[in-house]
């Protein structure tokens, strides 16, 4: 099975229960039955002294779903704050928040990603807790990495914020800064809404396909129930390996087409300013005056000689721009060529690598964009 919790992506929305079970469809057409989620019993459960007992399960599975818990409900929190961070983007958008507002929520979630980084721990499986993992027949090694994951997911929202950030200064004086926030907001939330699916069955659905009525009230218990943000819509308990990977490969798919789109975006953005570069550069040497052929006063000469400098400064600076400019298409270009082929040959571990570095070369073309214009 796939390691679909490397991807590292985000979700939301609400959790329909389904009574019994049902046949469904799936995107190749074959059905795929799929359990309703039991009722946990929280009451009997927390009288007891022995809390598995109380559903029904072995200690073994009631560790691990303690622990798992511990780690998804962290994820989930993570998702929580940048879904609040979009709300706070698309009340302004709407004339609901003042900019101030907005600014102060991007900024509060970029500090919190940034101090749970600064606190962020390598993850060592001990040796009770890989014994309960091999009883439940979950992998000690991929359960380890997942368990390590947190951190590009926290990355990945760092960089996303600071793009919102660097937009949203703007967006009341620029219309074009206005845009792109429009733009990239709209393309975030399409891909937390798009990804909620892959929290929930990767991360969730994809350790217990094969779980009993009996393990289904615990996990209802103790993790869904208490889920904020990474739910999908219509969730539904997938009970075969084959059907949480189809689940999560669309919603990966998704992921990829929306980061095309942004790809999109960017070049398109980069080949606009380009061009208004050129024609900045050409109408300014069309407007330098003919120089004299008798020097004036030597002051005056002097002064000419201090502008020309300084033209000349301002010149090579420009052009030093131009060619990071480029040189972060020319990444770009290469970027969205490795994410193709990492989505086509399945390499989850590897998609995670690039969305990251993906979205952190976008920043740098949005820092070094804004660089350009505060020059002009």
């Amino acid at each position: 099975m796939r390691q679909f919790w490397k991807a590292g992506l985000a979700a939301l929305l609400t959790l329909s229960l389904l009574a019994g079970c049902e046949m469904q469809e799936t995107a190749s057409g074959a059905p795929v039955e799929t359990v309703s989620l039991p009722q946990g019993s929280s009451a009997a459960a927390s009288e007891a002294e022995k809390p598995w007992e109380a559903f029904g399960v072995s200690e073994d599975f009631y560790a691990v779903t303690e622990d798992l818990a511990a780690r998804f409900l962290a994820l989930d929190s993570d998702g929580k704050r940048f879904d609040d961070a979009l709300l706070a983007v698309g009340d302004y958008l709407h004339g609901t928040l003042t900019k101030e507002e907005a600014q102060a929520a991007l900024l509060e979630a970029s500090d919190a990603c940034a101090d749970l980084l600064a606190a962020e721990e390598t993850v060592v499986l001990d040796g009770t807790l890989t014994e309960q993992l091999r009883s439940c027949s979950v992998s000690p090694e991929e359960y380890e990495a997942f368990a390590n994951s947190r951190g590009i997911d926290l990355q990945s929202c760092q960089t996303s914020l600071s793009t919102l950030q660097l937009y949203l200064q703007n967006a009341d004086t620029d219309e074009n800064a206005r845009e792109n926030l429009q733009f990239f907001h709209s393309i975030h939330t399409r891909m937390q809404d798009s990804m909620r699916g892959y929290y929930y069955y990767g991360c969730l659905n994809y350790w217990f396909p094969s779980a009993g009525e009996a393990e289904l009230a615990c996990l209802q218990d103790v993790i869904v129930a208490n889920i904020v943000s990474y739910l999908p819509q219509d969730a539904e308990w997938l009970d075969s390996a084959e059907a949480v990977e189809e689940r999560v490969m669309a919603c990966l798919d998704e992921v990829e087409a929306a980061q095309a789109e942004l790809a999109q975006h960017v070049g398109q953005e980069q080949e606009e300013l380009y061009e208004l570069e050129q024609a900045a550069g050409e109408q300014q040497a069309a407007q330098e005056p003919a120089v004299s052929s008798a020097p004036s006063s030597v002051p005056e000469a002097n002064a000419s000689a201090g502008d020309e400098d300084a033209a000349q400064q301002a010149l090579e600076e420009q052009e030093e721009l131009l060619e990071r400019l480029w040189e972060i298409n020319d990444r770009i270009e290469a970027l969205s060529a490795e994410i193709a082929a990492a989505s086509e040959a399945g390499d989850e571990e590897r998609l995670a690598e690039l969305r990251v570095e993906f979205e952190k070369v976008v920043a740098e073309y949005e820092a070094l964009t804004g660089e350009m214009s505060s020059g002009e």
